[in-house]
């Protein structure tokens, strides 16, 4: 089992909903007049508050695990079980389509364009694609890099998680959850995640358009030396 099958049950403390988030989103959501597709929804945080905006929300995940937690905690919502990298759904059927999480780090660069031009398919004529990466223009070539231990079901489970970058550019994505002193999974993935520049030359390639870039989701100005996230507003 991977890190999403193991925490699946707890992922949404490890990963609580965020208010800022959720505005973000519903920014765009409100204009929503038909479908909303939440990609790589994982136990269903935005799917749920996105819910009131449209009847027809969709979130898909290719994790069994996450989404039988985000089915008893959303029962409304339809989540079916999809791979990223081949995505079925009706052409012009989504007003909004949005991946975030690091989600598309998932997906080997060279179905990147592939994957932009079905989001393309999918989106009516004035839809809108978000995508959000962590930064990788401000981290090392090389070497490592180490995020802040998160805290989760009141102080008694320790999610940790680091970047060793390899020589081929590809990242090894290593996870390790603790529970009351205990460790309970430690693994590894492989993510393939590219600096901004990429990701623009690649929308530009598959028909979209870049609208607004984002260093954060209080739509802070895109910083590649200093912001954190990597957010991406595009339509057609």
């Amino acid at each position: 089992m991977n890190f999403y099958s193991v925490s699946s049950d707890f992922y949404h403390e490890i990963f609580p909903f965020n208010n800022t988030i959720g505005k973000f989103l519903a920014g765009y959501a409100e204009k929503s007049s038909r479908g909303i597709l939440d990609i790589g929804c994982g136990t269903g945080n935005y799917s749920g508050f996105l819910s009131v905006y449209s009847n027809r929300l969709t979130g898909i995940d290719f994790n069994t695990h996450m989404l039988e937690t985000a089915a008893k905690r959303f029962p409304g919502i339809n989540f079916m079980k999809m791979d990223i990298n081949s995505l079925s759904l009706p052409d012009k059927s989504f007003d909004l389509a949005f991946c975030i999480g690091n989600v598309i780090a998932y997906l080997k660069p060279e179905a990147m364009t592939d994957f932009f031009r079905k989001i393309k398919k999918l989106l009516t004529d004035e839809g809108i694609f978000i995508f959000q990466t962590v930064n990788r223009d401000k981290m090392p070539e090389s070497g490592s890099y180490d995020f802040t231990p998160k805290l989760f079901s009141e102080g008694e489970g320790v999610f940790s998680r680091k970047y060793l970058f390899n020589k081929d550019g590809t990242i090894e994505f290593q996870t390790k959850l603790e529970m009351r002193g205990n460790e309970i999974y430690r693994g590894s993935e492989m993510i393939y995640l590219l600096k901004s520049s990429e990701y623009s030359d690649i929308l530009e390639k598959s028909g979209l358009r870049l609208i607004s870039h984002y260093g954060n989701y209080n739509k802070a100005p895109f910083d590649s030396g200093e912001s954190a996230a990597n957010i991406m507003v595009a339509g057609k």
